[in-house]
């Protein structure tokens, strides 16, 4: 558990600096709908496939949707590399009032203490993926390829300063 940070007050931020990465949040949301829709295809497929006359696929969607959070929240977190419980949570929160609307609009669901609780469940889901992001090590592919920028903008500038 040494390792592990659940929440880290080493990272300064500065005053021109925003305490939250929105780019984070929303691409931590956009994955989690798209995770959702394509498990939402697969499932249909099947459905179609197989013949079968009777589905229940309730306990299936609803695991697909907090998976789909929980992986949003991992992404988010891991890309804000700071307070993923945070980004995590705005991730559980932004699906959530999307199914919100969503639930309501199409006359799934009424507001019940069922709704409620999902909705709350999202959230947290959310949260439980910002914290497993931020431990988990950064993308090295795009940390290496950024080393390399920075070391041929550093020759390039001291190539420049050798010509005149």
């Amino acid at each position: 558990m040494k390792r592990l940070a659940f929440l880290s007050w080493a990272r300064k931020v500065g005053p021109g600096e925003n305490k939250l990465n929105a780019n984070a949040i929303w691409l931590g949301a956009i994955w989690a709908v798209c995770i959702t829709l394509l498990s939402f295809t697969g499932l249909g497929i099947y459905a179609i496939a197989t013949k079968g006359s009777i589905y229940n696929f309730a306990g299936l969607v609803s695991m697909a949707a907090f998976f789909s959070v929980f992986i949003g929240g991992v992404l988010s977190g891991n890309k804000a590399r700071f307070q993923g419980w945070l980004h995590g949570g705005y991730v559980g929160v932004i699906y959530s009032l999307l199914f919100f609307v969503l639930a309501i609009a199409m006359a799934l669901q009424s507001v019940n203490l069922n709704l409620i609780s999902k909705l709350f469940l999202f959230v947290l889901s959310g949260m439980a993926g910002g914290v497993l992001g931020v431990n988990l090590p950064a993308n090295k592919v795009l940390s290496a390829k950024k080393a390399r920028l920075k070391r041929s903008r550093v020759n390039l500038s001291s190539v420049k300063r050798n010509m005149f």
